[in-house]
């Protein structure tokens, strides 16, 4: 069977090499291929986070732009939008 996988190496500090092998026994059950994936879905997850919390604060402007100040206003237009028995 051949082989899938590809090996990746880095280079850590004394103290940096310490706090990676705590935390992968912590959170990856003393495992620093599971540690990595673990660490890039969260890395991930957090660039996805700031994508959105972007696009939820410009949204929030042109809400406000628009006159829908209120948290109330801007849910019940976005209820509209979306809901089209709602036009």
């Amino acid at each position: 069977m051949p082989r899938t996988a590809s090996s990746r190496s880095f280079s850590l500090r004394p103290e940096e090499a310490e706090r990676f092998d705590d935390l992968v026994e912590r959170v990856a059950h003393g495992s620093p291929t599971e540690f990595m994936r673990l660490a890039m879905d969260r890395v991930e997850a957090l660039e996805n986070l700031r994508i959105f919390e972007g696009l939820r604060a410009a949204g929030v402007e042109r809400a406000r732009a628009r006159g829908l100040s209120s948290r109330a206003a801007r849910h019940a237009a976005a209820q509209k939008a979306l809901d089209p028995r709602r036009r």
